[in-house]
């Protein structure tokens, strides 16, 4: 019992946190108390010395305190299961409101959204009927064998009538949760991990299920009879007294009943007597047993009537009271044994078979017996991940690229990027944030309809960066209260630069730059606006403000001066009253709002602004994207009714729905087996309004909870078309999509047993490190569309080689926006990837002396992200190069290497560089005076260009 106790008792811990009120889409289901579950508590009572002495203070606990622990564990349970409970209010609500996927699993037939809206609900059921169940029966049990001090003095008189009963009754309820647990065991081998692939395989199959079906009916049987006999049989009546005459020596004998010492209980057996010591008459048997009551020789007559043994009665010749005691059975009743039985049946049934199955059956013919479930695990998974929906092809890259095919696709070149996020924000740090509280938390890729560099107006791929207010970069002399709420209240602008170009110097150009939102060309605040660019909602708003006080609030530096703004949108709470003050002090833990006379009768408070913890707060049953971007539109139509002032920046995130419960669907190493991204959530980065647009209505989970919140959800096509342009596909959803996709790749199961097709992720070198080449946005134009878009694209390589495999592209634009294309590379030829790239920058010579003589000048050669760029049926490979002082962190674009067919290019522009690919001169001549123009088409002054060596395999190099 005490293992028990400990146990639902570390659950309970395990599910508490301090935030309640915040949901968690990963919380598990608890695991029922059973015997493995016993075993493991053992296990780690060895390992753990604390676990093994709580568990045995318990039990010294029980034995000698027993009435005060059992009330207190009683009230302590109670409370724990409630927590419990109250994790998966969530789940509860979807199983109420379910809806169906139209597809049915293949093994029971079940439509998959039994198991992911109604199958947690069941478990929860069980997981409290078992536990409540087990601790009730347990907890009975030692109280009836502690009452009365029978197991101090050594003697035991045995279970009366009403405590069988009473016992029966528990039992049955405790077979009936049995059964239930073992039915639900069944839909539970779905996500078994236990064969060569996921979900249920031939020995779950044809071992596992037809045991837990046979222990279900078995325990349900049990059960039914161990609650007919506590109901219907041995019903309760009088008994006669057996002897009129007093029992010899029953002064003498303790009381073993289990009862309160001043009133009988009603439902449970009592004592045999009010007071200790003594036996009642005969007249006073029969009415004490009238009444409920049993006198000792009533009670061991009972016995013998429910055990079926024969006791003589009275006493026999010439033996006392404690002799005729003695002579009592003290076996358990046969049906007892039933529920024991069952209980060491599934223990050795569910473990050893399977065993012995698997290993000397499955084991010698694994791949024939697993083809079926692998073929299910393959497709299952696949559509868990929304992988069926991918479309593939094939793409040959070609090496006759030229300057032409260039030109037709100059909106791919001129949107290659060259500035990376990590060198922009140093940069924006040391040059852009202005004052030591502003912070640039991140820069995140966009396009956006701008000028380009031939004068018109295009498609430009920009990072873009909010300017947001850092309280800890105040100085602490000026760290008070009336500052920290009252002065520094927001963040101000935003800069824009393009991806591509750098200044002279090679410090990043701007389209919007400076606190006061400079543009380098008039036309921009027509493209880009900046009238309104405060932030009082972001990545960094983590505090309370108050607005519309006495105290003006700092907008932004200008020149030697601040400028101050009264805030004037409709994010705040009024707070005018000393009630509403005495309220939000009490929520807020801060009471010196009470107190502070720069409040007025018009004062707002704005909490709750960090973005990604406003939207938890709102939809605690969504998962949300690790990086929420900046958009700065113009919209002609306001998305939130208020009447506040148009804000010209708001927040995308993207939000996902979840399940752990889909079928034969492998998560591999996420806690979940199914997402969709299902919504799109906009925050007014002024007002603080939230809307959720579903971006994906085909998805079941997001459906049941647009009918259970009708008014909080909008659908996508509502969304102002001047967001909808910015809309991305979300790089966390695509990188959970890829990594499915490295293995689920291989549809065919003899393969995938083999595992002879398996990908994974390349490297790269960034600052003189490996790293893993993550997803990166790009416009491009894919082979099957006519113009360019923009692009996630995600590169593959096999699992033990570095050349290219295949890559997958993600789309985001207008129609397109959603769909994904996976293009691999052909098997006979080999591709060179990031890796192989990389090695030989490293190893040229001329490259690599270069980089190394920047190395030894005071100053750090930092090898950017290299991408992979399709352009035609090419692929051009193209990597930055950062120089930074050791003095100074400043990261400047210092070159750009290019590679290309069977040559390799280090340039000081991107133009360059390409210039000298695909220059018709010698691959080491150069102009005669040294400038480009004495022959336009050799390589510019200064570009080193090398030949890479022949791999001796045709179209080594694409």
């Amino acid at each position: 019992m005490s293992a028990a106790l400990a146990y639902h008792a570390g659950v309970a811990i395990s599910h508490w946190r301090p935030a309640l009120s915040v949901y968690t889409p990963a919380v598990q289901v608890p695991v029922r108390f059973r015997a493995e579950v016993l075993g493991q508590l053992l296990i780690q009572s060895f390992q753990q010395p604390w676990l093994a002495l709580m568990i045995l203070g318990l039990a010294v606990g029980l034995l000698v305190y027993p009435r005060v622990l059992l009330w207190g564990w009683a009230l302590l349970t109670s409370l724990g299961f409630g927590l419990v409970l109250s994790e998966y209010w969530a789940k509860l609500l979807l199983a109420a409101s379910p809806t169906p996927f139209d597809r049915a699993d293949p093994l029971f037939g079940q439509d998959i959204g039994f198991y992911v809206f109604r199958l947690p609900a069941l478990e929860l059921l069980s997981y409290w009927a078992m536990g409540l169940t087990l601790l009730g029966l347990l907890s009975v049990v030692l109280v009836y064998l502690l009452a009365g001090d029978s197991l101090s003095e050594g003697k035991f008189l045995g279970w009366s009538l009403p405590q069988l009963r009473h016992l029966c009754g528990l039992g049955g309820v405790l077979m009936l949760a049995i059964a239930l647990a073992h039915w639900l065991n069944r839909y539970g081998l779905l996500y078994s991990t236990s064969g060569v692939a996921y979900g249920a395989g031939f020995t779950n199959v044809h071992v596992r299920l037809p045991i837990h079906s046979i222990l279900a009916v078995a325990a349900l049987v049990l059960g039914v009879i161990l609650l007919w006999q506590a109901i219907a049989s041995q019903r309760w009546r009088a008994v006669p007294a057996v002897s009129a005459a007093p029992l010899r020596g029953a002064a003498s004998l303790p009381n073993r009943g289990f009862v309160s010492r001043t009133a009988a209980t009603p439902g449970l057996p009592p004592f045999a007597s009010q007071s200790r010591g003594r036996v009642p008459s005969a007249s006073a048997d029969s009415a004490l047993s009238l009444r409920g009551w049993r006198s000792r020789e009533e009670r061991i007559a009972e016995y013998a009537q429910w055990s079926g043994a024969a006791v003589d009665l009275p006493l026999r010749s010439g033996l006392g009271a404690e002799e005729t005691v003695a002579l009592l059975p003290r076996r358990v009743p046969p049906l007892f044994w039933g529920p024991m039985l069952h209980l060491a049946v599934a223990a050795i049934a569910t473990t050893l078979i399977p065993f012995v199955v698997q290993s000397f059956v499955v084991q010698p013919n694994e791949l024939a017996l697993e083809t079926p479930y692998i073929q299910r695990t393959i497709a299952l998974t696949r559509d868990a991940f929304n992988l069926q929906v991918i479309q593939d092809d094939i793409f040959d890259p070609q090496t006759d690229l030229t300057r032409e095919d260039l030109q037709a696709n100059n909106l791919t070149i001129d949107n290659i990027r060259l500035w990376d996020s990590r060198p922009l924000l140093e940069t924006n740090r040391q040059l852009q944030r202005i004052r030591p509280y502003y912070e640039f938390p991140d820069a995140d890729l966009d396009r956006y309809q701008l000028p380009t560099t031939q004068g018109t107006i295009g498609l430009r791929q920009v990072l873009i960066a909010a300017r947001e207010l850092d309280y800890s970069g105040v100085p602490a002399d000026a760290q008070t209260w009336v500052n920290q709420h009252l002065i520094y209240t927001h963040g101000y602008g935003f800069t824009v630069s393009p991806v591509n170009t750098a200044d002279e110097g090679g410090l990043p150009s701007y389209f919007v730059e400076g606190v006061e939102q400079v543009v380098s060309d008039p036309r921009i605040p027509a493209l880009l606006p900046t009238d309104n660019p405060r932030i009082y909602f972001g990545e960094l708003t983590n505090n309370f403000v108050l607005t519309r006080t006495r105290a003006l609030e700092l907008d932004y530096p200008s020149g030697g001066e601040n400028v101050y703004n009264t805030y004037s949108g409709s994010g705040g709470i009024p707070i005018g009253s000393y009630w509403r003050r005495l309220l939000f002090a009490r929520h807020l833990n801060d009471w010196r709002m009470l107190f502070s006379d720069q409040l007025t009768g018009e004062s707002q408070l704005l909490y709750r602004r960090n973005i990604v913890k406003r939207v938890q707060a709102i939809a605690p049953f969504l998962r949300f994207d690790r990086d929420p971007y900046p958009v700065a539109v113009e919209l002609d139509e306001k998305i939130s009714n208020t009447d506040s002032p148009p804000s010209s920046l708001y927040w995308v995130i993207d939000a996902y729905t979840t399940s752990d419960r889909y079928p034969y669907s492998d998560p591999r190493n996420n806690d979940f087996n199914y997402i969709r991204n299902s919504v799109k959530i906009v925050v007014d980065a002024y007002n603080g309004s939230v809307t959720f647009y579903i971006a994906d209505p085909s998805d079941p989970i997001i459906q049941s909870w647009s009918r259970l919140l009708p008014q909080m959800f909008r659908p996508f096509d509502s969304m102002p078309p001047a967001l909808r342009n910015h809309i991305r596909y979300p790089q966390d959803y695509y990188q959970v999509q890829s990594n499915q996709l490295m293995t689920y790749h291989m549809t065919d199961p003899q393969i995938f047993y083999n595992r002879e097709d398996e990908w994974r992720e390349p490297n790269e070198i960034y600052a003189n490190e490996s790293q893993i080449v993550a997803p990166y946005y790009l416009i491009t134009k894919l082979p099957i569309a006519d113009a360019e878009e923009f692009v996630l694209l995600r590169l593959f390589t096999p699992s033990q080689r570095t050349n290219l495999i295949g890559w997958l592209a993600a789309r985001s634009d207008g129609e397109n926006y959603g769909k994904v294309l996976l293009y691999r590379f052909p098997k006979q030829r080999l591709i060179f990837g990031p890796e192989q790239i990389e090695a030989r920058i490293n190893q040229d010579p001329l490259i690599s002396q270069q980089i190394s003589l920047w190395n030894r000048q005071g100053s750090r050669a930092i090898q950017g992200n290299l991408l992979v760029i399709p352009v035609e049926d090419s692929l051009l490979y193209v990597e930055p190069l950062y120089l930074q002082a050791d003095q100074n962190r400043l990261p400047t674009l210092t070159r750009v290497i290019v590679a290309y067919g069977n040559r390799i290019v280090m340039a000081e522009t991107l133009q360059q560089a390409l210039d000298a690919i695909f220059a018709e001169a010698p691959v080491d001549g150069t102009p005669a005076d040294g400038t480009v123009d004495a022959n336009p088409e050799a390589p510019p002054n200064g570009t080193i260009v090398r030949p890479l060596p022949e791999t001796g395999v045709e179209g080594a190099l694409p």
